[in-house]
């Protein structure tokens, strides 16, 4: 599923509706789960990928059919960061972009992941994770791990990570 903010109309809060959206997917979905649970099926499993920037939006394709929607860097990206939630298991996860337009909201809590260099960029993007349940993001031990990691100490921070997996 691929949803946009900010067109057709212009729509100031775009991002944080869009972060507000991907935590109440997650957590329908958590419900949802629960349900299959408990009539002996397998959960679902998603991932959401936000990115915030420029796209061209309209109506495209052809005479007999044609949909409107978003096309171009932006959302390749948002799709690529989707993808990596399977990798750093984790259900949602924000680009730099996205996350320097929210990361004041007291309602969204982040955590960040890594910097990642996306298939087709050259330059390495900072990936955040939307915590569904904020006290995830309250981990120092994860903090100090991630730490260690950016500067290169990948030794220490393995075993401060296995730590953490305990």
């Amino acid at each position: 599923i691929m949803a946009f903010w900010n067109a057709p109309l212009e729509e100031k809060d775009h991002a944080e509706l869009a972060c507000s959206s991907a935590v109440s997917k997650i957590k329908a979905l958590d419900k949802f789960n629960e349900e299959l649970k408990s009539e002996g099926h397998s959960p679902i499993e998603i991932g959401c990928g936000i990115h915030t920037g420029e796209a061209i939006v309209g109506n495209f394709g052809s005479n007999e059919r044609f949909d409107y929607t978003a096309l171009g860097d932006t959302v390749n990206i948002a799709s690529r960061l989707e993808g990596l939630t399977k990798h750093y298991k984790v259900p949602i996860i924000v680009s730099e972009s996205t996350y320097s337009l929210v990361k004041n909201k007291k309602d969204l809590v982040f955590r960040k992941l890594d910097s990642v260099k996306v298939k087709g960029k050259e330059k390495p993007i900072v990936i955040y994770e939307l915590c569904v349940k904020p006290q995830e993001s309250l981990n120092r031990d994860f903090e100090k791990a991630l730490e260690n990691y950016f500067k290169g100490n990948f030794k220490q921070a393995k075993t401060e990570f296995e730590k953490i997996l305990k």
